[in-house]
């Protein structure tokens, strides 16, 4: 049984605890990079972002915060934010 603390469920990633998570780090160029499942090719297209595609990964880096926060969010809600 998972029960309930401050910060929501236990065991449970939330949508604030994943988007800060990603924008709390960038890689060594200055970028935030955002792991997504590959069924989210069609939605990054439609929104105009650049993406490379790993196996069953894509891989999405944009060098604003705003950007990355906005994009996180989206792709948490859908589904196809990987961890």
């Amino acid at each position: 049984m998972r029960r309930k603390h401050p910060g929501g469920w236990c065991g449970v990633v939330g949508l604030d605890d994943a988007v800060r998570s990603i924008v709390s780090r960038r890689d060594p160029d200055g970028f935030y990079v955002i792991i997504a499942s590959s069924g989210a090719r069609e939605l990054l297209e439609k929104m105009g972002v650049e993406y490379e595609e790993y196996g069953s990964n894509i891989i999405v880096r944009v060098k604003s915060r705003r950007t990355a926060e906005e994009l996180a969010k989206t792709l948490y809600r859908r589904g196809y934010l990987e961890a």
